[in-house]
């Protein structure tokens, strides 16, 4: 990345950074902290790709929902985490194309997400934006306790809208919304 400004990847459908949290509803300002998730289908017979879902959450959001989180889950997490990412230069640079944590590409993947922390109109120093592809979110999504997979479906069907059969995919689906 040759600067801090907020990638495309991670703007609105039409192309402005996201305006408000999704769980409190509070508008983003200038000295807002927030993550962004968006979510992706592949279409291989297509050559192309369909964003599923994108959303945006302020830092206290973020912070309150951790704590919703197992304890069992935050660990198996952090623990995969460390054992599966190698933070290099290459990977920095082609953070859009590869999963951080498995290194296949993300068009080789049939759903992937794209995941960043912003504020005040840049990605937050100390941080970078990352993908994951799907293989590493079933992976991810594995090692969940019950109760973990049980808030994120009222996470889910709380906050995203839309025909019950749209919602049974998300929740089917294994992506990792924090």
């Amino acid at each position: 990345m040759e600067n801090n400004i907020i990638p495309q990847e991670f703007l609105n459908e039409e192309g402005e950074p996201m305006g408000a949290c999704l769980m409190c509803g509070e508008k983003f300002r200038e000295d807002s902290v927030y993550t962004v998730t968006k979510v992706y289908k592949n279409y291989p017979r297509l050559d192309s790709c369909q964003l599923l879902f994108e959303h945006a959450v302020c830092l206290d959001c973020v912070e309150k929902t951790k704590g919703s989180l197992s304890e069992a889950s935050k660990q198996a997490l952090e623990e995969y985490q460390q054992a599966n990412v190698t933070v290099t230069p290459e990977a920095l640079e082609r953070w859009s194309e590869c999963c951080l944590f498995s290194g296949i590409r993300l068009a080789d993947e049939e759903e992937y997400a794209y995941y960043g922390i912003f504020g005040g109109g840049q990605i937050m120093e100390g941080t970078f934006p990352f993908a994951v592809g799907q293989t590493a979110m079933e992976e991810m999504y594995a090692l969940l306790s019950a109760s973990t997979k049980e808030f994120l479906d009222n996470f889910i069907d709380k906050h995203f809208s839309g025909p019950p059969e749209w919602k049974e995919l998300m929740k089917d689906s294994p992506v990792v919304l924090f």
